[in-house]
């Protein structure tokens, strides 16, 4: 999930590792990674899990601001369980529903019930 946190701030932001910004990790963490079907357990854990990693790779020379970062992704820990632990919004159907009878949406100037409904 952490490589996940990484590959998926550098996307958003068109940028290498090293030039991470805290918009795209913030981005990344919230929308990529709380969605993640992981055991509460480790979602409680990943804002500290995150943050050490950052803490890590600063560490090593390979991300300026890695700890300041690691801070403020702390920070988003009650948007971030917020996130993981909300229920999926349901897609409706806002369109009308197609009757028997209504002209065919295929154009053909026939009812709909003497020409596609047999393909459905």
């Amino acid at each position: 999930m952490l490589t996940h946190l990484l590959f998926s701030a550098c996307a958003h932001g068109g940028r290498e590792p090293d030039a991470l910004e805290q918009e795209d990790l913030s981005v990344a963490f919230l929308e990529s990674v709380a969605p993640q079907d992981l055991p509460l357990e480790l979602h409680t854990l990943m804002p500290d899990l995150a943050a050490g990693l950052l803490a890590y790779l600063e560490a090593e020379g390979r991300l300026g601001g890695g700890r300041e970062m690691g801070t403020y992704l702390k920070a988003l820990r009650g948007k971030y369980m917020e996130a993981a632990t909300a229920k999926p919004v349901p897609i409706k159907n806002t369109a009308t529903k197609l009757g028997r009878n209504d002209p065919c949406p295929c154009g053909s100037g026939k009812k709909y019930k003497k020409c596609c409904i047999k393909l459905g």
